[in-house]
């Protein structure tokens, strides 16, 4: 079973990212990478992943929220409140031309236990929610999942790789 995390370096000149915290804490024999904060190169950073290699694809992410929280769905919208950490700040525009407004997860989602999670149709409009349509959009059979973890808080290690353990034997099933 392959599988690979994915974390956003830090940005708005901040030290650390609480998901690039989380993904070094995790003691699993998954593959990880690093995002940038990058609303350009996160396309070319998105392709360098080859997600079609994988079983199980999980996006990390931090957001303003007071527990962990399980995104059901990604926009096709990139609408920055704030500039990325290369300057740019892009205002209502699609991620990808001619594509559906919302994709959704193709987690087994009845199947998993969620009751640590807070569930969520909103990814935000930032990168998060770019990186997480880009995924939702490729045409690969993984199975494909974005977490938040609340800024400055990472102590979410057991509670993440518990879910990748049940997604793992979900993906057994199908």
């Amino acid at each position: 079973m392959r599988v690979l995390v994915t974390a956003f370096e830090p940005f708005e000149n901040r030290k650390t990212n609480s998901s690039v915290v989380l993904l070094e804490r995790l003691n699993l024999n998954i593959d990880k990478k690093v995002l940038p904060v990058d609303a350009i190169k996160i396309y070319s950073a998105f392709e360098k992943l080859s997600v079609t290699k994988y079983d199980i694809v999980i996006m990390l992410g931090e957001a303003n929220i007071t527990n962990i929280r399980l995104e059901h769905v990604a926009k096709n919208k990139l609408d920055m409140r704030v500039k990325d950490n290369k300057g740019n700040q892009f205002s209502n525009q699609p991620i990808i031309r001619v594509k559906p407004l919302n994709l959704r997860t193709n987690l087994p989602i009845d199947e998993l236990n969620l009751d640590k999670f807070d569930l969520s149709e909103d990814a935000g409009s930032f990168l998060c929610n770019m990186a997480y349509y880009l995924l939702l959009n490729d045409s690969s059979t993984c199975l494909k999942a974005f977490i938040h973890a609340p800024i400055n808080n990472s102590d979410y290690k057991e509670i993440l790789e518990v879910f990748i353990h049940e997604i793992t034997k979900a993906s057994n099933l199908r």
